[in-house]
């Protein structure tokens, strides 16, 4: 029997994703594709068998295994490989094109009966024309291809790709304000009014945006709601996170109630002030705050943010250095030499594939709880790409465990491969990594342009770093005032501690300002003699405002510099640079000024 390699591809999804005004858009956007590539699978599989991604394990397209548990983000990638028999491939070639476009008439039907939107005019030329599915055929020698068969179809699905154009144009003849305040492009179909009076207060959604904004009605019954609505809520988190530690504390009961009563107030002039809460139908009580109401302008906002240090000081814990700071984190993760490990992989690439594929399901069911855990919302968990929102407090944090979780699930993966794999091979395996961009501002500042800038971070500057296995984060302080750290995945435990340092004093406010200002003297000792950069660096921290510091302690925060001062890039850069703005990036995290 002769056989075929069908590779399936949708888009356009950066596109698509990236023009997301809130923090359920940039959800729904990415859920939509992993939705309609499930649907695909579905189709594609009655015809023959799915060899990538691994979807016995997936939660979204496996109803059995589901159960009455829901998928919390996207889990399928943009693309899909089907080994069919080769007389097979000209009705799937009939079919596929016209399943595709039934799905997508279905899920928009799906949302406007869900959303109680039935009268709405949808315009699905628009919606067929901006989604597409590319697919092509691909013949191999046997029922599995080889890693050059597999490699020559994926640059045919690229070649097929590039024919089409997923950037847009302004369409010609819509006028400004009447095109969709999401994407800017096409003709508003509905609007979002946020107050009955003010007609200026509104959103203009388009035919395609419709679906971003509005689908999770229509997949509630597979999916959780995504915890945060918008940035300002995820700015919230640490406030919610130190109310839940101390309501269950003896002694601060009458402090608890003031806070709860001035939230209230303050909730109660939002609904009659602002738009903020023209959504929200549900009584809001202070266990689960909202962020749009925490950091709006209002004249009852000092009352609250008094109430709840005087709740602090009641407790004697440290103040959160998060009540007047509101930030919120764009992450990207996605995985490094995985194609060097395929292609290495020789006669053995079935059994490569089988055990990237079972370990890559067992990472997304993990990577769901590990955001979780550590208060984000996760976007997307599919393959060896991690997509989530998360706040500045808890990123490192959580993005040394995902990485940490990565490596360690390669290493039972190769362990159980047992003898089916030669040493070189397992090594390669065992040397794969994840490497993560993010960005970090202010909860105003445009989630389109975050998304964008985070990916950019990862591309430009984690995968830049030698070796990768790194973490760069972009601070956007204001619009204007930006700077980048990148370094190594395994020195985070390093810089939690140097966090604390700095926390508690023993790097002092001034330090950073006064590296920065000898930042050639530094780079020329650290290029002469790293040693003498160590000695320069513990005089500068022992003697700071002639307060002493405990020499075995400055000792560990001086290497710990050292560490990262040496991080390379790919040409084998590296400056001091590097280690005056982790130490600034630190600053920040702790609210010192």
């Amino acid at each position: 029997m002769s056989y075929s390699l069908l590779v399936c591809e949708i888009g356009p999804i950066f596109h698509f994703v990236r023009r997301s005004r809130k923090a359920k858009d940039y959800w729904a956007a990415s859920f939509l594709f992993s939705y309609l590539m499930c649907q695909i699978a579905k189709f594609v599989k009655h015809y023959g068998v799915i060899i990538r991604p691994n979807l016995e394990g997936d939660l979204m397209c496996n109803d059995t295994l589901r159960g009455e548990r829901k998928v919390k983000a996207g889990s399928i990638p943009d693309q899909i490989y089907v080994v069919i028999p080769a007389e097979k491939k000209e009705e799937v070639k009939c079919r596929l094109k016209k399943e595709f476009e039934r799905i997508l008439e279905e899920i928009i039907r799906d949302v406007k009966e869900k959303n109680g939107m039935n009268s709405v005019y949808v315009d699905m030329n628009e919606v067929h024309e901006y989604f597409n599915l590319f697919f092509i055929f691909h013949s191999i020698k046997a029922s599995y291809p080889s890693y050059d068969e597999f490699v020559e179809a994926e640059e045919k699905i690229k070649a097929r790709s590039l024919t089409y154009c997923f950037t847009r144009q302004n369409r010609p003849g819509v006028k400004k304000w009447d095109k969709c305040d999401l994407c800017g492009e096409r003709a508003q179909v509905y609007t979002v009014n946020h107050t009955a009076t003010d007609l200026t207060d509104r959103e203009r959604i388009c035919s395609v945006c419709i679906l971003k904004r509005f689908l999770y009605k229509a997949v509630e019954a597979i999916a959780s709601e995504p915890k945060y609505e918008s940035t300002s809520d995820i700015a919230a988190v640490p406030i919610n996170r130190r109310y839940s530690e101390l309501k269950n504390k003896p002694d601060v009961e009458a402090n608890l109630k003031a806070v709860e009563d001035k939230y209230d107030r303050l909730v109660s002039w939002c609904r009659t002030n602002t738009s903020e809460l023209f959504d929200v139908e549900n009584t809001i009580k202070f266990s689960e705050p909202l962020g749009r109401c925490l950091f709006v302008e209002s004249p009852l906002l000092k009352e609250f943010r008094d109430s709840f240090k005087k709740l602090e000081e009641k407790d004697g814990s440290l103040p959160t250095p998060w009540l007047e700071r509101p930030f919120y984190a764009v992450v990207y993760m996605d995985g490094d030499n995985m194609g060097s490990a395929f292609k290495d992989s020789g006669k053995y690439f079935k059994e490569v594939s089988n055990t990237v594929s079972s370990v890559l399901t067992k990472f997304t069911h993990k990577a769901e709880d590990i955001v979780s855990q550590h208060s984000g919302q996760l976007i997307y968990a599919g393959g060896d790409d991690v997509n989530f929102m998360i706040h500045p407090e808890y990123l490192t944090g959580c993005v040394e465990e995902l990485a940490n979780t990565y490596r360690q699930l390669f290493a039972e993966g190769v362990a159980q491969s047992g003898d089916n794999l030669p040493q070189s091979i397992k090594e390669k395996l065992l040397n794969l990594s994840l490497s993560t961009g993010a960005v970090v501002c202010y909860h105003k500042y445009p989630l389109s342009e975050a998304i964008k800038r985070s990916y950019q971070t990862l591309t430009d500057k984690a995968k830049k770093v030698k070796g990768k296995n790194a973490i760069a984060v972009q601070l956007i302080k204001g619009h204007t005032e930006t700077f980048t750290v990148a370094i190594p995945n395994a020195l985070l435990k390093n810089v939690a501690m140097m966090k604390e340092r700095i926390a508690d004093g023993t790097i002092s406010r001034t330090t950073p300002y006064r590296l920065r200002e000898e930042e050639h003297l530094l780079d020329q000792l650290l290029m002469a003699d790293p040693e003498k950069f160590k000695k320069y660096l513990s005089a500068e921290l022992e003697t700071t405002r002639g307060k002493k510091r405990d020499k075995k302690e400055v000792g560990a925060i001086v290497e710990v510099l050292k560490e990262i001062a040496l991080v390379e890039d790919n040409s084998g850069k590296f400056s001091a640079r590097t280690m005056i703005d982790v130490l600034l990036y630190l600053q920040f995290l702790t609210g010192r000024r």
